[in-house]
């Protein structure tokens, strides 16, 4: 497909062969997922900043950055899937953007607000993805062991309002420390 597109001059073709490749790697080369979401993300916004397939490669950087990459990798990956879905009120992509921030906060030290977030993903009518729910709750488990790591905050309302909670949550994440532990900087998409 990319060969193709390439050889047509055709960008949202390649920018479709690379987000395929991330897809196709998310799960078992997360690094070489994440290079090939960047890579349509630069191919798709080369066409329009806002070409649809700019949110769903944030998305699939979310999530191959969520579980177990660099930490401020994953907190500017997330915060740059729910920037955008926000901004463009996608919200089936915010559903998804916030998921993958629910798997991150905890490591940055807010699993109960990751609980939250995923509650209002649930009542707003959007699935929870099972290996989500048990990170989350897992986290959340640990958490309750050390009653100090309690959030007192209401739960959102509104996916909206997630959105903006989680935003605001993983931009604090993001300049509680220097830049040689997160990456710094607060994304591109926000």
């Amino acid at each position: 497909m990319e060969e193709i597109a390439t050889t047509a001059g055709f960008p949202t073709g390649c920018a479709n062969a690379q987000d395929l490749r991330g897809v196709a790697l998310r799960n078992i080369d997360p690094p070489a997922a994440c290079a090939a979401f960047r890579l349509t993300i630069d191919l798709a916004s080369s066409v329009d900043r806002d070409h649809l397939l700019v949110d769903a490669a944030l998305d699939g950087l979310a999530q191959a950055a969520a579980f177990d990459g660099p930490v401020g990798d994953a907190l500017v990956a997330c915060r740059d899937a729910i920037g955008s879905a926000a901004r463009y009120r996608y919200l089936a992509s915010l559903g998804v953007g916030l998921q993958y921030g629910a798997v991150v906060l905890p490591r940055a030290r807010l699993p109960h607000l990751a609980a939250d977030l995923l509650d209002c993903v649930r009542a707003e009518g959007h699935r929870v993805h099972g290996n989500v729910a048990s990170a989350v709750a897992a986290a959340t488990a640990a958490a309750d062991a050390r009653l100090a790591d309690i959030e007192t905050a209401l739960p959102p309302r509104s996916l909206l309002d997630a959105a903006d909670r989680a935003l605001a949550a993983l931009d604090a994440a993001l300049e509680s420390t220097d830049g040689a532990t997160f990456g710094g900087g607060a994304g591109r998409f926000g």
